[in-house]
């Protein structure tokens, strides 16, 4: 299958290019829980944009330009996991127990099997130390993935968290 214009909802959930996105999304979380940041990193595109945009009460929820929570390029991100993977990442110290919980998988009739675009429902779960508190962060995402060199990588993502404002002390692990 080349292309999904056209294809009904049922076609784009039964369709090889479903399989593989929701199996990449599932993986991903895989590794982000266990804290296997490195080879996260090799999931992302080297041209990677990936934003978490601040809430507004706007129609949509998100003001172009507005303040972001993260706002991301390979690099910086590349930054932001050696931080948290090091030893001397004192806010990671008991490290966090995290769990991704993923559904409401869409996958996007533009996509092709070398460009799915889709989006997801994701539940992030936090647990730190010996506290009883459990953090959560409910977001919806919508991300580009593409081929390169026969492998899929995370283009673009944006995350969409339900709070205006976190209530979380940080936020260093990716959504």
């Amino acid at each position: 299958m080349t292309s999904l214009t056209g294809a009904t909802p049922l076609e784009l959930m039964t369709s090889p290019l479903y399989a593989e996105y929701t199996l990449w999304l599932n993986d991903e979380a895989e590794q982000l829980d266990r804290h296997r940041y490195s080879e996260w990193l090799e999931r992302l595109a080297p041209d990677l944009h990936y934003t978490v945009p601040g809430r507004t009460d706007g129609p949509d929820g998100v003001v172009e330009g507005a303040s972001h929570h993260i706002d991301e390029t390979y690099r910086s991100m590349t930054t932001r996991i050696k931080r948290i993977s090091g030893a001397t990442n004192f806010a990671e110290t008991p490290r966090t127990r995290t769990r991704r919980f993923v559904t409401n998988i869409r996958l996007s009739p533009e996509s092709t099997p070398d460009r799915l675009v889709g989006s997801s429902y994701l539940l992030l779960t936090r647990s730190r130390g010996l506290r009883a508190e459990l953090e959560m962060v409910p977001c919806e995402r919508t991300d580009e993935l593409v081929r390169i060199d026969g492998q899929l990588k995370l283009r673009r993502r944006q995350v969409l968290v339900d709070q205006a404002t976190l209530g979380l002390v940080h936020l260093a692990t990716p959504l």
